[in-house]
């Protein structure tokens, strides 16, 4: 009923999954309107990756 080998598709899933995160990260980071970065220092997300 499933896959025999799992193993053999764990690390493209990983990768998968790493590029969409990394994706939605930075798009959140983008303003569309106004085709700048604009970077939400209200944004929990982004407050919580700073550097300080």
């Amino acid at each position: 009923m499933g896959e025999s080998n799992i193993l053999n598709k764990l690390p493209t899933s990983a990768s998968n999954l790493y590029a969409k995160n990394v994706f939605n990260f930075v798009s959140n980071l983008y303003d569309k309107e106004n085709n700048k970065i604009n970077i939400n220092l209200e944004d929990e997300i982004i407050e919580k990756t700073l550097i300080k």
